[in-house]
């Protein structure tokens, strides 16, 4: 392996690491967490047919994620009016609460970052992970 790959793979874990040590601990997984912040920034309930779509991973995983959240309730689910096996989800008070805790948390983070790179070199930093991500999305849909 080339050593340009290990040093962008060792400086892209530091970054990840480095935004992890700026936030708070969480009392659930990081994709629950994820699922909880999809489900709050929705202006309608969600299904999990929607989160797998959103997060492009399978349905037993979302019904597994979703399961605990509802179990230690951050999550509320809502039974459909025309299908007795469906339902939509909604964020529970305690999922709001943790959600708005943590947004305000990593919103910090996001400005500093800004303030102490600059405008420019900042939106450079976001444009090319906007590619990262579509690329990758790519490769994981075929």
């Amino acid at each position: 392996m080339s050593y340009s790959i290990v040093s962008s793979a060792n400086t892209l874990s530091m970054f990840c690491r480095m935004q992890m040590k700026k936030r708070k601990d969480i009392p659930i997984r990081l994709s629950e967490m994820g699922v909880l912040i999809f489900v709050h920034t929705q202006n309608l309930d969600v299904t999990p047919v929607e989160i797998s779509r959103y997060f492009n991973i399978r349905k037993p995983s979302v019904t597994a994620m979703v399961k605990r959240l509802l179990e230690d309730g951050y999550l509320v689910k809502k039974p459909s009016e025309n299908d007795g096996r469906s339902y939509s989800l909604r964020c529970a008070n305690k999922g709001e609460t943790l959600v708005t805790e943590t947004f305000d948390d990593f919103h910090a983070f996001i400005t500093e970052l800004k303030e102490s790179m600059g405008n420019e070199s900042f939106n450079d930093l976001i444009e090319l992970l906007d590619q990262a991500n579509q690329v990758l999305s790519t490769k994981t849909q075929s």
